[in-house]
């Protein structure tokens, strides 16, 4: 068998990487082959969105309450790309409609999206949804869940120069317990670093990042009756 050249094989390996949207994370060219976007609830719902490419390349972005915030890649193996598409094809998500109400607002909407050749089905839902669109959701939400998975992209917080983003600096109204505000405040982790002296109500406290945006929680500490002021804590 006739050996390339050490020339023409450093060639091939660049052409190589410079296709291969993992090591770059350039999905733009790729072609969809389904899409689901799971929103928000009043709980700790995971809000992420998943797609799957047609070459078995895989893409998350997580939002909030997830172990995944960011971009995240990986690639699914062959045998499990073509279950994949069996399953969508057992779904025939065509027969269904785009939208289905729901009465209950807490509940996260989910939307998952069909592509195959230029034309796409997206069904909008959430408990109401027919059984092989939910079955096929779980489907989905299993691949997302699985390990592999790569960072591509940490979360981009727009913040201001200096601040630590899972912390905050906050003044409490003076009857505030500050042991039990915090506590209110365990859905997200909420630990009470310090105290600042003098002050008894002034304190810095830290969340995790996992499972709330910096300018949310933001926002609603500020709302929060008994906090006087509230804002990132800086280095």
């Amino acid at each position: 068998m006739r050996k390339l050249h050490p020339v023409a094989l450093l060639w091939l390996c660049w052409l190589a990487s410079c296709t291969t949207p993992t090591s770059i994370g350039d999905t733009s060219r790729l072609v969809k082959l389904v899409e689901m976007k799971k929103g928000p609830c009043f709980g700790q719902c995971p809000v992420f969105d998943l797609t799957v490419y047609a070459n078995g390349l895989m893409s998350y972005r997580g939002e909030r309450y997830t172990n995944k915030m960011g971009l995240y890649h990986k690639r699914l193996a062959k045998q499990s790309l073509n279950e994949l598409k069996e399953a969508l094809r057992r779904a025939n998500l065509w027969q269904y409609a785009n939208v289905y109400r729901s009465d209950f607002p807490d509940l996260p909407a989910v939307t998952i999206t069909y592509f195959e050749g230029d034309k796409s089905k997206t069904i909008l839902g959430k408990e109401n949804r027919p059984d092989a669109v939910i079955e096929l959701e779980n489907y989905l939400t299993q691949l997302a869940d699985a390990p592999g998975w790569k960072l591509h992209q940490a979360p981009q917080y727009q913040l201001p120069s200096g601040a630590i983003p899972n912390q905050l600096s906050i003044e409490l109204r003076e009857e505030t317990n500050p042991e039990a505000w915090v506590a209110k405040y365990a859905r997200y982790e909420m630990k009470l670093l310090k105290r600042i002296w003098p002050s008894q109500t002034k304190i810095i406290t830290s969340y995790n990042l996992k499972l709330i945006d910096p300018t949310q929680i933001l926002d609603i500490v500020r709302q929060d009756a008994e906090v006087l002021s509230a804002a990132y804590n800086t280095r």
